[in-house]
């Protein structure tokens, strides 16, 4: 039996007037109205409450990416440091190597052979197991590095060897070229180097 049925019953049994009926109908319309209040605001509190759980799930959800990419940053910083480092010092090495004309430092050439060595394999296996944090443009550059160090210090090598042996000037002036070429051309790459690391850290000129 539901409350229309009970409300008319009450209707006739005090009377069965039309105006307990009308009073009837009255209250159940009361009832009913108060009922869908009720229904509607345990509906928008129901609401208000699952949006309020999205919007803090959305929250830790944003918040775990900001710090993944925060983490990812930072170790990307750091690559970036230690590579630009061993770019420098394998130039150094490089330079001092193959320069035709040098100040005396005590060194021999089979020292500074060795320093140059070990400078482009510590710059060649860092870069080659860190890679992955560098997008495929910047990578080509760094390889493009590692390349022109190894082609004109084998090819400087080379001259050395054979100049040794024979002693013509000509060879001699392989050496010069090799060098030249080097020091020409790696200044350039490591600008453009330079550049990209600068765009990957964020790093801009004051306007």
């Amino acid at each position: 039996m539901n409350a229309e049925n009970v409300l008319l019953g009450l209707g006739s049994f005090f009377g069965g007037t039309a105006g307990s009926l009308i009073l009837a109908r009255w209250l159940f319309s009361h009832l009913l109205h108060r009922d869908l209040e009720k229904y509607k605001a345990e509906l928008q509190l129901k609401n208000e409450l699952e949006m309020e759980r999205l919007r803090s799930e959305l929250r830790v959800a944003a918040h775990e990416r900001e710090t993944v990419f925060s983490r990812l940053h930072d170790r990307q910083a750091g690559v970036v440091a230690e590579l630009y480092k061993l770019l420098i010092e394998a130039r150094a090495a490089f330079t001092e190597f193959m320069r035709v004309l040098r100040l005396d430092d005590g060194s021999t050439e089979e020292e500074r052979a060795h320093r140059a060595q070990d400078a482009f394999a510590a710059f060649q296996e860092y870069f080659r197991t860190h890679a992955i944090f560098l997008d495929e443009s910047l990578c080509e550059k760094i390889d493009g590095a590692l390349r022109l160090l190894w082609d004109k210090g084998m090819e400087f090598a080379a001259h050395a060897q054979l100049r040794e042996r024979s002693f013509h000037r000509d060879l001699g002036d392989g050496q010069f070229k090799a060098w030249k070429e080097l020091d020409t051309r790696l200044p350039e790459i490591q600008k453009d180097i330079e550049e990209r690391f600068r765009t990957l850290l964020g790093v801009k000129d004051p306007q």
